[in-house]
């Protein structure tokens, strides 16, 4: 009686589980139609719910947890074309693999200008008035003593062009190309 009854339960159980269907899982990468590189942050979502990811740096993405049935699935990205695959099916169980390969947005993007104003800095008062002026901390080397340091150079034999680098570097806010195209003939000397 008791192994009946056992039985009987455990029958009722498999009957309830095995009517609930069991989830499935969405994954793929997303690709550059025209490159082929992999994209990064793609916000991928099933159409009118709650669901979804984004690719990670491998330009992969899952979606774990999917009901069993068909679906649009969306992908959106800044600078491309939204794209979406319709009908997809979900199976119970398995994963489903959807490899997409988005295009550019061109057409949508907007011109970026990008203005500067030159300072003149060609002497020691033009930097002090630049540095007083400035929000953030700067620091920056005249004409003046640009030749005073082309100079002391020049007395040297044997100079640790490193050093000079390090410490170029480090009291002003340029780069070592910057510094060749302002001052060849001193970075000549190094």
């Amino acid at each position: 009686m008791k192994t009946a009854l056992s039985f009987a339960l455990t029958f009722l159980i498999a009957i309830v589980f095995a009517s609930e269907p069991i989830n499935g899982t969405l994954s793929g990468i997303v690709i550059d139609k025209k490159t082929g590189e992999t994209l990064i942050g793609v916000s991928v979502y099933l159409e009118n719910t709650t669901t979804g990811s984004a690719t990670d740096l491998e330009g992969k993405f899952s979606i774990p947890g999917i009901a069993p049935g068909k679906y649009n699935v969306v992908f959106k990205y800044i600078g491309y074309q939204l794209k979406m695959e319709r009908e997809v099916e979900i199976f119970s169980g398995k994963v489903t693999a959807l490899n997409v390969s988005m295009d550019d947005d061109l057409v949508n993007l907007q011109e970026v200008v990008v203005k500067a104003d030159m300072v003149k800095r060609d002497n020691e008062s033009a930097i002090v008035i630049m540095q007083r002026n400035s929000t953030i901390i700067q620091s920056g080397i005249s004409a003046e003593e640009m030749k005073e340091f082309n100079e002391f150079l020049k007395g040297r034999k044997a100079v640790r062009i490193e050093a000079i680098v390090k410490e170029i570097k480090r009291s002003t806010n340029k780069t070592l190309d910057k510094f060749k195209e302002e001052y060849p003939e001193i970075y000549k000397a190094l």
